[in-house]
């Protein structure tokens, strides 16, 4: 996929840096939407121009998600509103997906800027011990609902942080991410388990039903 737009300086130093630290952090662009509470493709559409760049708000979610200590780390080290012509490029070969941002000059002639690349895991299924690292999701969510933890709505990103800050070995966020579907969902039709998404301020969030 090919994509234009024209974009100050600054707002592209702040998408490459969210792009390095949730590629270092093993979060594709539709998990890390995930758990900041916004649609699948929020992430992939920031990054591809279609969207405008990180409120303020937003990146003050991602890096609670990325264990980033202080969001304005995600801003330009010099404040520069230079207008640039940017396009990006994206091919996916295999299992890895790479992603080359370019400058245009008057001269239509283009210049790399830089490349970043991730690789796809594929489904959750596949992963080694998918099934008990599914189970152990599964478990703490029923822990924090017993304790009383979504009588007050959460953001999926603070309940990832809930779990994993308890844990030895952190659970991979996918795990984390489809046990919440399910209990969302009313998964085995146990209604004593459930919990509820809900929109609030553009942001999900998950609550006791």
């Amino acid at each position: 996929m090919k994509y234009q737009a024209e974009i100050t300086s600054n707002h592209l130093e702040t998408i490459y840096l969210v792009m390095l630290k949730r590629i270092s952090k093993g979060f594709s662009a539709e998990t890390l939407s995930f758990f900041i509470g916004k649609e699948p493709d929020y992430i992939e559409r920031v990054e591809s121009f279609e969207l405008p760049v990180y409120s303020g708000e937003d990146l003050e979610y991602i890096a609670n998600v990325l264990e980033e200590n202080n969001h304005k780390s995600f801003f330009g080290s010099v404040h520069d509103q230079t207008v640039l012509n940017i396009v990006k490029e994206s091919l996916s070969l295999e299992n890895r997906l790479s992603h080359s941002y370019l400058s245009i000059d008057e001269n239509s002639e283009e210049c790399l800027l830089f490349m970043l690349h991730e690789t796809l895991f594929g489904e959750l299924e596949n992963k080694t011990s998918s099934k008990e690292n599914l189970d152990i999701a599964r478990d703490a969510l029923d822990l924090l609902f017993r304790a009383g933890y979504f009588f007050e709505g959460k953001t999926a990103g603070q309940v990832l942080n809930s779990i994993n800050q308890f844990l030895t070995e952190p659970l991979d966020p996918i795990y984390i991410q489809k046990a919440l579907y399910r209990f969302a969902k009313d998964w085995e039709n146990e209604k004593e388990l459930s919990i509820i998404e809900a929109v609030i301020d553009g942001c999900r969030r998950y609550e006791q039903g």
